[in-house]
């Protein structure tokens, strides 16, 4: 159906394509040439050419990435692999149509392929210049379509997402970094945090996520339960369901199951948790607290490429009217063991310590499933886990590794000073007498020694008695305000 629209527009087309090419080259006027002008004369453009003509209107970069139309200009299929005719060009420009409004916002109101490519064309047009006529009838082409009809997503379509299910230990993680990318004390992100945070994992280069598509997932999550125009910022909650609709946009084959989410958590986010937490380590507890981290993501890893929770995220919700909310079914064997086997070569394996059920998030109350065999088990430290009142009540944590090193170094200054004081008890400090029978006080040395030992042993025993018996938070936590960083892509 676009064919109609090219072949009615061919004349200012074929302008757009001699006026690409070499001046030299064009002798006549395009102007004034017949409909098949560029055809007979054989002229052919060069990708730099399509290229130009593509930066000239703007489809690139703004529509379109570079890498999308050199590959967009490789399947033609043409004559000349390097050089494309006038049939070749308008080709071109309907698949450009096709893959810039293809996506489910643009569907909706424009399901036709005769709809996007006059959208395109409304796009280079410029002030009705050269396509005269193409936007009225663009607007006569949707008059029919319900009212309703606009740019925000259909009932119950954002619902999905804000539904998805939450496991504990990932909210957690999901949480820390959340708080990172957040300004100050605010408990929301922006759109450029959120560009920034998407940036950071891998993302916005222009192949997966555009600027647009950025932006509209944005704005369409935000809109969703708001009426107000500022403050334009997502809650946790809407941070998690904007996570949901990008996994969306990238993994296309899942279709209506929320799998799409698990992968998208373990091939972009966690690996990109894992090089955050890495930038923000004390140097005195670089190994250990690396090391600890990486067992919690390599652990959580298998726990969201495990079957159970694979069944979890795979139940499609109803929507309960009464309750105005999604309720998920969970499946038979949520509650029974999961044999899950690692899945990563890089997983570090601690040993075998017995595994411990996790806690259940109260938004929907899905436990995160029991596992038997696995290579890395989790051991949430304090500053990862919320701290409840009946566990504080019943925790007796050993000392940390920091706390033991503390103990052992004053353990070793006492062995010094006692080891001093009797040195100084031994060999005491020689009483001068002069010609005259007077003495002289001990040389200074000695008493300052003495009296740093009597203040040494003070502080010591104080540091003793007043040494806590519980674990402290040993963890680095992130900053709360985000800064500008270098994107990466690790691949977990």
């Amino acid at each position: 159906m676009a064919a109609s629209v090219l072949t009615s527009y061919a004349m200012p087309l074929q302008m757009i394509f001699l006026e690409a090419m070499d001046v030299d080259v064009v002798r006549a006027n395009p102007r004034t040439q017949g409909l098949h002008y560029s055809t007979q004369r054989n002229h052919t453009l060069t990708f730099a050419g399509f290229l130009q003509v593509l930066k000239h209107y703007r489809i690139c970069p703004d529509l379109l990435s570079r890498a999308q139309v050199l590959t967009l200009f490789k399947s033609l299929g043409m004559h000349h692999p390097s050089k494309m005719e006038m049939h070749d060009f308008m080709s071109a420009l309907a698949k450009c149509a096709i893959l810039v409004f293809s996506s489910e916002e643009w569907d909706r109101n424009y399901p036709t392929e005769e709809q996007k490519m006059r959208l395109l064309l409304l796009w280079m047009d410029k002030n009705s210049r050269l396509f005269k006529g193409n936007g009225r009838k663009l607007c006569k082409s949707v008059e029919g379509a319900p009212a309703q009809a606009s740019l925000s997503p259909a009932p119950h379509s954002l619902d999905r997402w804000l539904t998805l299910p939450h496991i504990e230990q990932l909210d957690t993680i999901l949480q820390a970094a959340f708080g990172y990318y957040c300004a100050g004390d605010s408990d929301a992100i922006t759109s450029m945090s959120f560009l920034r945070f998407l940036r950071d994992v891998g993302l916005r280069d222009g192949v997966n996520l555009r600027l647009a598509d950025i932006d509209v997932i944005f704005h369409q999550i935000r809109g969703m339960h708001r009426a107000a125009p500022l403050p334009q910022t997502l809650c946790y909650e809407e941070f998690y369901a904007a996570l949901g609709m990008v996994s969306s946009r990238l993994y296309t084959t899942t279709g209506s199951s929320n799998r799409c989410f698990l992968l998208f958590m373990n091939e972009y986010i966690l690996p990109a948790l894992a090089h955050m937490h890495h930038m923000h380590l004390p140097l005195h507890n670089y190994h250990d607290s690396w090391r600890e981290r990486w067992q919690q993501l390599c652990t959580l890893k298998q726990i969201l490429a495990s079957s159970a929770t694979k069944e979890i995220f795979d139940s499609r919700p109803t929507y309960d009217l009464s309750a105005k909310r999604y309720a998920h079914h969970l499946p038979g064997n949520v509650h029974e063991k999961d044999e899950v086997q690692p899945t990563d070569s890089t997983a570090i394996n601690p040993g075998s310590l017995p595994p411990s059920p996790s806690k259940i998030h109260p938004i929907t109350q899905i436990p995160t499933p029991r596992l038997d065999r696995v290579d890395s088990v989790i051991h949430l430290s304090q500053s990862d886990q919320v701290a409840q009142p009946h566990d504080l009540s019943t925790s007796n944590a050993l000392p940390s590794q920091e706390q033991a090193l503390e103990l052992q170094v004053l353990e070793e200054l006492q062995q010094l000073s006692l080891h001093l004081r009797q040195k100084l008890r031994c060999h005491p400090a020689p009483v001068c007498v002069n010609d005259m029978g007077k003495c002289f006080p001990p040389p200074p040395s000695s008493v300052r020694l003495k009296t740093a030992l009597d203040r040494l042993a003070q502080e010591l025993s104080a540091s003793t008695r007043s040494s806590p018996a519980q674990d402290l938070d040993t963890t680095p936590a992130m900053p709360r305000r985000a800064k500008q960083r270098q994107p990466h892509t690790l691949r977990g």
